[in-house]
């Protein structure tokens, strides 16, 4: 998949305020990505929009499940002085609470990490876009045309505090 991000390259923010307020967290929650799929046109014909939304959520649990390994591993690796509520657990409170993908973007991420009993959130979205098959592609290609890529997509990571929902780092 070809990452896309809105300028060159990725794109790093890290709040003034980043290393005072995240030496006093202790324990963050990583949240179901917000997943948007666009696919071929010839897919999109052949499913129904219920089908399209549940494979969204899906992957989006799936790509929480993925932060958590990778956020624990660099947690052994460099050593972070945080550690990560069990994706188990913040599916269980956020089930317990009656906060659905459907309805999670009526809570604020202040409220959010205080539902969950933790000093920050980890949260994020992907859009991912299948734009042509890899065989229309070459053929454009060979024809003498742009040639597309046949997959785009953006992931953006976001880490906010509980206290006021304030974003400290975004890439």
């Amino acid at each position: 998949m070809t990452m896309l991000g809105y300028a060159q390259g990725p794109f790093r923010y890290v709040s003034p305020d980043f290393k005072a307020i995240a030496s006093h967290h202790k324990v963050l929650a990583i949240l179901p990505f917000d997943v948007s799929l666009s696919l071929r046109p010839g897919v999109m014909r052949n499913i129904d929009p219920e089908k399209l939304r549940k494979l969204e959520i899906d992957e989006g649990k799936l790509i929480q499940s993925s932060a958590e390994s990778f956020l624990l591993d660099q947690k052994a690796q460099k050593g972070f002085s945080v550690s990560f509520q069990s994706t188990t657990t913040t599916n269980a409170i956020l089930l317990q609470n009656e906060v659905t993908p459907f309805n999670i973007a009526k809570f604020s991420r202040a409220e959010l990490a205080q539902m969950l009993g933790v000093d920050g959130i980890v949260y994020g979205s992907v859009n991912s876009t299948h734009l042509m098959s890899d065989g229309f592609s070459l053929l454009m290609g060979m024809s003498g045309f742009y040639s597309p890529p046949t997959n785009a997509g953006a992931i953006v990571i976001n880490v906010a505090d509980a206290v006021d929902g304030k974003v400290l780092w975004r890439y």
